[in-house]
């Protein structure tokens, strides 16, 4: 009987809501809704929170709308209000968020998910797999993304290094702790998965890719590095997580680049960042 009941948990279907919050998004948008409407695994329902775009994003929506299973188009406060906003029309029991330049992989990602999905529960409420970084100059592959939680579970306390675009949180996970913190610009995410994985673990895929993430989103720029470092020692803080030398020491980094970025220009900046990020063994990303 045991056996029977453990079968049939395996097999679930459950319904699963995939989130994109678009702000002037028409150049990817159009791929990112293909690659969530048509997949294989049809119980599920995309919801999509239009931030006020005054480019052609708004008729892409429109064309995609017996597709869709709920959108609105209005002015929010960033994008975890637009998140938050989201979260209140979603009926699945995963929810993951994807971007509005990013897609899912393959059409046949959510179907190789749910096993796992139905696995992870009731040990795990987080599950991940990998992302593919793509350039936005050719789209190649940059790198791939996402390592097992064992190997990445010290780090993460450190600095969000799981790939969040198409990681799935249980819909309990909400009920728990709330929503987003709208007061973040870049590191919500980060600081909503603190809250669970402080004291639990994640369940890693490791042999699923889930999504496409095209560099050059929001935390990805280099301008943005200051903010980012920011708001990942006010997640700590706020989580009760301790500032450690690791982190001062990344402030220095990047504190160095706006530096020489105000002598030496831009292009050779950022040329400077991806020599160090190869001397730190890591592949470039700022000048792909």
């Amino acid at each position: 009987m045991l056996n029977q009941e453990f079968s049939k948990s395996l097999n679930k279907q459950p319904l699963i809501s995939v989130i994109t919050a678009v702000l002037n998004g028409e150049e990817y948008l159009e791929q990112t809704i293909q690659s969530v409407i048509n997949q294989s695994y049809k119980n599920v329902e995309y919801i999509i929170i239009n931030d006020g775009s005054t480019d052609n994003t708004l008729n892409i929506i429109k064309k995609y709308d017996e597709q869709i299973a709920y959108w609105e188009s209005q002015t929010n406060s960033g994008l975890y209000s637009s998140w938050n906003k989201g979260l209140k029309h979603a009926k699945g029991e995963w929810i993951c968020f994807l971007g509005s330049d990013d897609y899912f992989w393959a059409l046949d990602v959510i179907e190789k998910v749910v096993p796992h999905l139905n696995k992870a529960l009731p040990d795990f409420r987080v599950v991940y797999g990998k992302n593919n970084f793509i350039s936005i100059k050719d789209e190649s592959i940059i790198m791939t993304h996402g390592a097992e939680w064992g190997l990445v579970k010290n780090n993460f306390m450190q600095t969000m290094c799981i790939p969040h675009p198409g990681l799935f949180h249980h819909k309990s996970l909400f009920k728990e702790y709330g929503e987003f913190d709208s007061s973040f610009k870049i590191s919500g995410d980060y600081d909503f998965l603190l809250r669970e994985l402080t004291h639990r673990d994640a369940y890693h895929i490791n042999d699923a890719i889930v999504s496409g993430v095209r560099m050059g989103g929001m935390s990805g720029r280099l301008d943005n590095l200051i903010l980012k470092h920011r708001e990942i020692i006010k997640c700590k803080r706020k989580n009760g997580l301790p500032i450690s030398s690791r982190e001062i020491q990344r402030g220095i980094v990047v504190y160095g680049y706006v530096l020489l970025r105000s002598v030496l220009g831009e292009n050779t900046t950022i040329h400077l960042a991806d020599v160090y990020r190869k001397m730190t063994g890591r592949p470039p990303i700022w000048s792909k």
